[in-house]
């Protein structure tokens, strides 16, 4: 019999259920709940239970005050440790692997460049080019203005 050393997603759990149970624990710690008491209510009221409920909880606490920056956590089986995502957490007999959203940039004191070059200019490196490159607004016709016969669109008799 080959056993298999590879990793196994246990079950996952988004950021946007840890942030809510995180208030339903938060809410239910406040008023003085017990530890034990404040899983049981968080399980009857996300519908969560067993040992999915029990990583859930420890997720929680392993996220700590970075809860708005993750993503999502999942929870992976596997012997080897070496297997397993980079920055992954042992507990017990799982791993925790916390997923955080990509940071934003913030733009520095000046002007948002957008598709503006170094110099605040618009447009890039050499001219647009192409076919149909360069011609005026109008596509090359006329104004009715400049036409010979005053700007009537009448056949001319002769």
């Amino acid at each position: 019999m080959v056993t298999s050393h590879a990793m196994r997603t246990l079950t996952e759990f988004p950021g946007v259920i840890l942030r809510l149970v995180s208030k339903t624990k938060t809410t239910l710690a406040a008023s003085g709940t017990s530890e034990e008491q404040i899983t049981t209510e968080v399980g009857t009221a996300h519908k969560i239970e067993g040992d999915r409920l029990t990583h859930l909880m420890k997720a929680l606490s392993l996220i700590g005050e970075k809860l708005e920056k993750v993503a999502r956590v999942r929870v992976l089986s596997g012997e080897d440790a070496t297997k397993m995502p980079q920055g992954s957490v042992k507990e017990g007999e799982v791993f925790f692997h916390i997923e955080y959203l990509p940071e934003v940039k913030k733009a520095s004191g000046g002007k948002d460049k957008g598709h503006f070059g170094k110099d605040g200019k618009k447009g890039g490196k050499g001219k647009r080019g192409g076919k149909g490159g360069g011609r005026d607004r109008n596509d090359g016709r006329k104004n009715n203005r400049d036409r010979k016969d005053g700007g009537s669109s009448a056949p001319q008799a002769s």
